[in-house]
């Protein structure tokens, strides 16, 4: 794709319903692949916008919204979006809302289920405003079966997908994970499931709802892993380590720690060499060998380890074909590297003047023949209402 060149959602638009993060991270996907994006937002707007600091067009922040601010959540996941304000419960806004469908090619929402349909705003009524209408509905654990109507919130579907149960250390309680991954699971299959739709839609002419579960999404990740140790018993948490091998953990350096994973003889091989104890290599010749010997093991890398700086130990390891990483803080990401080579972060706009905020988001997570794909600031709340929204209650 050249800079020139439009974007491959660029003539798509999508009602953006979403609350807090699965749906409006699902919709920004959407917006930086260039969708129009038109965000629905309730007076007030959601929960998103309660959480100070607030962020003015000119740069300032506050603990107390005014007009024109952004939350800092909105400031990131409502980039690429126009922000409409409509209060579905008078007759007047919900009017509007069904021509707004009729213009639609998408809609995104995580509400629970039967929540729009109880505003008859949900998409037995979208579909008969528009056939063609993709519908893509993100709840914790879908639209049907025993679990549909709980609440769900991130640290809840860890906790029933399993996640949390093998997060963390052996003889003590699990632990979540240290972002939001089931909302970001789910947003992530929300997109795959609306860029099918959009094919499909191509191939037949009609609209489909997508009914896309949080936990689904985290169980079949969960899935994959090897669980028949954990169906005779054994103990599921297993901190940095790994029972099918060793070494695999996080060990010191000279100024902090360095993960390590070793998963073949021959990186064992390369391993014991640099650590000038070849004689490793041979009594140790096999995983299952090294899981059993996983302690010493773990003590005379840590010992090797010690000595460097993270770097540099990094690097060597690398250099040799042993996987390893620095461990860093996620603070320190916008420093990474690799990250600054790749584009990844950008520094957030505030409101319409685009002044600079201090704070920075991330693009998309993919180049397209090397270029990064982001969208437009984030409007204040209901900037675009009016905009879009004529004397005549129709929208443009």
């Amino acid at each position: 794709m050249k800079t020139d060149e439009p974007k491959p959602l660029s003539s798509i638009r999508v009602l953006d319903m979403g609350r807090v993060v699965a749906g409006p991270v699902a919709s920004f996907y959407l917006a930086a692949l260039g969708a129009e994006v038109i965000r629905i937002e309730t007076p007030g707007g959601d929960l998103t916008w309660q959480v100070p600091p607030f962020i003015s067009p000119s740069g300032g922040r506050s603990s107390v919204r005014n007009a024109e601010d952004i939350s800092i959540g909105h400031l990131r996941r409502g980039r690429g979006k126009r922000s409409v304000v409509l209060d579905l419960d008078e007759s007047a806004a919900h009017k509007k809302f069904l021509e707004l469908l009729s213009t639609a090619d998408v809609v995104i929402e995580n509400l629970r289920p039967g929540a729009l349909e109880a505003k008859k705003s949900g998409y037995e009524t979208a579909r008969h405003q528009n056939a063609r209408i993709i519908w893509c509905s993100i709840s914790g654990y879908g639209q049907t079966g025993p679990f549909s109507k709980r609440p769900a919130i991130d640290v809840c579907i860890q906790a029933e997908s399993g996640l949390l149960d093998r997060t963390g250390w052996p003889n003590q309680e699990g632990v979540r994970a240290g972002a939001t991954v089931a909302d970001h699971l789910g947003a992530m299959n929300a997109v795959i499931g609306v860029l099918a739709a959009l094919r499909q839609r191509e191939m037949t002419g009609e609209g489909t709802w997508i009914d896309v579960s949080m936990l689904d999404a985290v169980a079949s990740m969960m899935w994959d892993e090897p669980l028949d140790l954990e169906a005779s018993g054994a103990i599921s948490r297993q901190g940095n380590s790994d029972r099918r091998g060793a070494p695999h953990g996080v060990y010191p350096t000279n100024d902090g720690s360095v993960a390590v994973v070793v998963t073949s003889n021959a990186q064992w091989k390369e391993l014991v060499g640099l650590m000038a104890n070849p004689g490793l290599y041979e009594k140790y010749s096999t995983p299952a060998s090294r899981a059993a010997a996983s302690s010493e093991i773990d003590s005379l890398v840590a010992d090797w380890t010690g000595q460097f700086l993270s770097e540099d130990i990094a690097e060597t390891l690398g250099n040799a074909g042993i996987p390893a990483g620095v461990v860093r803080k996620a603070t320190e990401l916008r420093a990474h590297p690799q990250l600054i080579h790749r584009g990844l972060f950008e520094e957030l706009q505030s409101g319409v003047t685009k002044t600079g905020s201090g704070l920075f988001g991330a693009q998309l997570p993919f180049l397209m023949n090397g270029l990064s794909m982001s969208a437009s600031p984030a409007e204040p709340l209901g900037w675009s209402t009016d905009k879009l929204v004529t004397d005549k209650g129709n929208f443009k």
